[in-house]
């Protein structure tokens, strides 16, 4: 970005520069005065913005404090914006500062967006502001790519690209035609351009368009009407935007581990009363029980591959509810970790903003001093880091306010279509609750209670830890990854000396073989150092432990979620499938089911949705209901 004489930026790329002036004054008096807001969300429960060009979020703040001065306010705001080129942090964070010079009063809004505006690689970023009742979702890459990828029905629509003498696509009919796609009938749009090609590209699309006077030194801006000449089908996943599909409803979610607790206070955050069941003795039972996990992002080497792309998504989602909920340093560490290969990685980082997650380690970069893991072959991921998973769980299902039942096994979920209930029926038939909706989360058991679901398979895992001998207080050592992974240093609860944990192993199936487990323990122990020291010291000193854990996986990694369409489990959402990543991807895949659910925008492309859903033709299920 480049800086003007006035202090306006400007961009080389498109060699147009932004709105000059007062920071947020375009954005009040033409987008949102072209939107009649506040006085359009009056009685909404909640509100879906959609942006064409980010920028430098001019728009999104002044709708922020705008919604946040408003007593009348929707108890939820989406906002989705589209930004091809996200200005970088130094430049965002100048802006920032003049914004706040301006108006004081909006110094922790700025101060909150400057410090989440990291690691904006190509994809999708979702940014939880005021305690998740404000999410920032942006797309970034090229707008005719990123538009269709969009998955939510809006009330608003901001056109606010650069001219569409400098950056046709913005602009384009094709664009247009989809940004109006995504909007409800009745939604607002405004922009501050009333160009002759983008009125009758609007018309086209299905808009009542008006010319009113301008911001000076424009003479006039636009204000449009979605009213489409045409059938709109909003889809029955998409609520209008003055009910919520779940306020209200009873909803039982059905597995209490990392996808299930995740699931369930999303839904809690959308005004829904939340009921927990699980087949253990408590939460955080199973795989979920495990001391500590490893929290990482998906390598590839091009730096685009959807794993990638949906880790970092997911880790982002992971760290924003780890810092409202639980504590640095004892509950998670996002401490980074250290990713090593035998031959040459070849990463190619797609864009700048890469490099917030992952730098070659020989850089040093981000690397702490004095260690010498290090390799001519390693990555540095900054934002990875351990997350004790029972922590985690227990606090989203203590925010959710969620009502716990433990020791039952559900064996059937049956509808009564009268009463359009949901009765949950355990093994000896008993009904254990009536729900207005249900979530199956349940591991590998999920396959058996929501039928048609694809490639879901059990995969046990065996890894071994203990506590540090009482004299070593901080082990040197950094996190690693790749060929399974390694934790030096994790805080124990009590204060004690900390543990360390290696693992892990992958069998197909629910059973574990110690066998195995003592044969790839002392395979490990040959190859790292590290490893080999911590487990002669615990096996001397009697206290070396094994954990065997379940997961579900899936044959290419994606996790399955949906809501099931058709048939006689329609309406049921489902989340499974999230193998060994369910630390980095289970509140983002939370986040998406409960958006789903709740008729709200989706925090992940179209198209990793879709294949999140796949699911086979649903076969017959008994008693109307599907068995565990």
């Amino acid at each position: 970005m480049e800086w003007t004489d006035d202090g306006a930026p400007a961009s080389p790329l498109y060699r147009d520069r932004f709105h000059a002036g007062a920071p947020l004054a375009q954005a009040r008096a033409v987008f949102l005065a072209g939107c009649d807001l506040p006085q359009a969300w009056k009685g909404a429960r909640h509100w879906c913005v959609l942006e064409n060009g980010f920028g430098f979020g001019a728009n999104f703040l002044a709708t922020w404090a705008l919604w946040r001065a408003d007593p009348e306010r929707p108890s939820r705001l989406h906002y989705v914006a589209t930004e091809g080129h996200p200005v970088a942090a130094a430049d965002l964070a100048r802006y920032l500062a003049g914004v706040s010079a301006v108006e004081p009063e909006l110094s922790p809004l700025t101060e909150a967006l400057r410090a989440a505006w990291w690691g904006l690689t190509p994809g999708f970023h979702r940014l939880d502001f005021e305690s998740g009742a404000l999410r920032l979702t942006i797309a970034v890459g090229d707008v005719a790519a990123v538009v269709p990828e969009i998955v939510g029905r809006f009330d608003s629509l901001l056109l606010d690209g650069f001219s569409p003498d400098r950056n046709p696509a913005m602009w384009s009919p094709p664009v247009l035609a989809a940004l109006g796609r995504k909007l409800r009938p009745g939604a607002r749009a405004a922009s501050w351009c009333v160009s002759g090609p983008v009125r009758r590209a609007l018309v086209a699309a299905g808009f009542d368009v008006h010319r009113l006077p301008g911001l000076p030194p424009k003479r006039e801006r636009l204000s449009a009407t979605y009213a489409p000449r045409w059938t709109v089908d909003i889809g029955s996943a998409q609520s209008d935007a003055r009910s919520s599909a779940v306020a209200g409803l009873r909803i039982a979610v059905i597995g209490a581990g990392l996808a299930g607790a995740a699931v369930a206070l999303s839904l809690a955050q959308r005004d829904a009363v939340v009921s927990v069941i699980t087949a253990g003795r408590d939460v955080a039972d199973g795989a979920s029980a495990l001391p500590a996990g490893l929290m990482a992002p998906q390598h590839s080497r091009d730096d685009m591959a959807l794993m990638t792309q949906l880790t970092r998504a997911g880790i982002r989602s992971t760290l924003q509810r780890c810092n409202a909920l639980l504590r640095p340093d004892h509950d998670f560490a996002p401490i980074g970790c250290l990713q090593r290969f035998d031959a040459p990685h070849g990463w190619q980082p797609a864009s700048i903003e890469a490099r917030d997650w992952t730098q070659e380690a020989d850089a040093r970069d981000g690397v702490p001093p004095g260690h010498d893991q290090a390799t001519e072959f390693a990555l540095w991921h900054r934002r990875a880091g351990w997350i004790k998973p029972r922590r985690l769980i227990e606090a989203q299902l203590q925010a959710a306010k969620a009502e716990i039942v433990t020791r039952t096994r559900i064996e059937w979920l049956v509808r009564d279509p009268q009463a359009d209930l949901w009765r949950v029926v355990d093994a000896d038939g008993r009904i254990v609750m009536t729900a207005d909706r249900v979530v199956v989360a349940a591991g590998p058991a999920t396959v058996r209670l929501v039928p048609g679901l694809t490639a879901v398979r059990a995969v046990a895992g065996q890894l071994a830890w203990a506590e540090h001998e009482a004299s070593i207080r901080n082990p040197a050592a950094l996190p690693r990854n790749g060929a399974g992974h390694w934790l030096p240093a994790v805080a124990s609860d009590d204060g004690g000396p900390s543990l360390w944990l290696r693992g892990s192993t992958y069998e197909p199936g629910d059973a574990a073989d110690e066998a195995l487990w003592r044969t790839w323990l002392a395979d490990v122990c040959r190859r790292d150092a590290d490893v080999a020291s911590a487990v002669d010291s615990a096996e001397r000193r009697g206290v070396l432990r094994r954990f065997i854990g379940v997961r579900a996986t899936t044959t290419n990694r994606i996790p399955r979620l949906g809501v099931v369409d058709a048939g006689p489990m329609e309406g049921v959402g489902y989340l499974t499938g999230l193998g060994s990543r369910g630390l980095s991807l289970a509140v983002l895949c939370g986040e998406t089911l409960a958006a789903l659910l709740a008729g709200e925008p989706c925090p992940v492309p179209r198209s990793v949705l879709r294949l999140m859903q796949a699911r086979t033709p649903l076969r017959p299920s008994p008693l109307e209901g599907g068995r565990s």
